[in-house]
């Protein structure tokens, strides 16, 4: 299982490396200034915390879950 966690977390840096250009100081300074011009910060918060929710949503079902298969049965 491990060798597979290993092999899906490899492909998935090599894909975010070839997507993302490589972040230069100056591209942070002029992504900063367009994001907060055209409202892109709000997007990418509503967007992480829908995420994070989500996930959050996620452990919360699988807790219940195991929690109820554990119980014994009388």
């Amino acid at each position: 299982m491990r060798s597979g966690t290993n092999t899906l977390m490899n492909a998935f840096f090599s894909d975010l490396a070839r997507a993302r250009p490589p972040v230069t100081p100056q591209a942070l300074t002029v992504k900063t200034t367009s994001q907060r011009s055209s409202g892109g910060v709000q997007v990418y918060t509503a967007y992480y915390a829908i995420y994070i929710l989500a996930c959050m949503v996620v452990m919360l079902y699988w807790q219940l879950r195991s929690s109820v298969t554990s119980e014994p049965h009388g």
